[in-house]
């Protein structure tokens, strides 16, 4: 079972001084992403696939059970759009551990999380828990590094009752 906060350590370290935010948008930088989690998914003896139920990837476990999937979104940063068509994509899914990398705005990160607790409190509250579930947001914003361009990452924990 991956544990999301040493999944999130690892990303981080993995890409220091990879990621530019002004030279790699768009598929490079959301295929570098993709490679990254692909390779976790074998050390973790899952099996990794793009592009399911419009998931960037998923990994699917020994007994084809859902494990984990994956939402990476580089291409917009509206709060509203990340959240109708990012987050609740993610959510809706049956995995137990789930991760969403969103890129809003400095000044929306508030109420990006907020709304992400709100989210699945909700579904917890009417009945669509999955017992188990974790879930982790890393939110990427643009910084500097010994002058250079670069991404600072945050990561917000939630688990299924969205505390």
């Amino acid at each position: 079972m991956v544990y999301l906060s040493s999944l999130f350590t690892t990303f981080c370290e993995y890409f220091e001084g990879k990621l530019n935010w002004s030279k790699m948008k768009g598929d490079p930088w959301t295929e570098a992403v993709l490679r990254f989690f692909e390779e976790e998914a074998k050390k973790e003896n899952a099996r990794p696939q793009r592009e399911y139920m419009t998931l960037d990837l998923v990994w699917w476990g020994p007994y084809t059970e859902l494990v984990f999937a994956l939402e990476h979104e580089s291409s917009h940063r509206d709060v509203t759009k990340i959240l109708e068509e990012e987050v609740s994509h993610l959510i809706d899914v049956r995995a137990r551990r789930k991760v969403g990398i969103f890129y809003p705005a400095v000044g929306d990160e508030d109420i990006l999380v907020k709304n992400i607790g709100e989210i699945l409190y909700n579904r917890a509250t009417w009945g669509g828990k999955i017992p188990g579930e974790q879930c982790l947001f890393m939110l990427g914003f643009p910084t500097t590094r010994q002058r250079k361009p670069a991404i600072k990452f945050k990561a917000y924990f939630f688990d299924e009752d969205g505390n």
